[in-house]
């Protein structure tokens, strides 16, 4: 997690968690929170294509500030008109990718994961 600019950080208490968007874009926040203890909130995830620790492959890292944040990175890799973008984004002439981030919001209802949206991406 040291080189990804979106990292989860937990609050005290159980509170909740948030992402830190280390180097916000315009229009994008610094930190995106989630409140655990409603039953309809907004919850948000992160998706992370990134080089292993030994350089000999890549790592996809899903990761959700709850169950329904996971679910919700989970899903937008099986639904190709979501993830297509950036995907395209990230591909190099040769088709391999660049390493990215994404980060996605959802509203989570009961622990499930509804209309998820990509808010923000990083592409190196």
């Amino acid at each position: 997690e040291s080189n990804a600019n979106f990292r989860i950080v937990d609050q005290p208490g159980m509170s909740g968690a948030q992402i830190i968007n280390l180097k916000p874009l315009p229009g994008e926040s610094a930190t995106y929170s989630s409140h655990w203890n409603e039953p309809a909130h907004e919850t948000f995830a992160v998706i992370d294509f990134r080089p292993n620790l030994s350089g000999s492959g890549h790592l996809l890292v899903l990761e959700g500030l709850d169950v329904a944040g996971t679910q919700a990175a989970a899903e937008m890799l099986l639904y190709p008109s979501a993830i297509d973008p950036i995907l395209k984004q990230a591909m190099r002439p040769d088709k391999s990718l660049r390493n990215f981030e994404v980060l996605l919001r959802s509203t989570s209802i009961e622990s499930n994961a509804t209309g998820t949206q990509v808010i923000a991406s990083r592409i190196y």
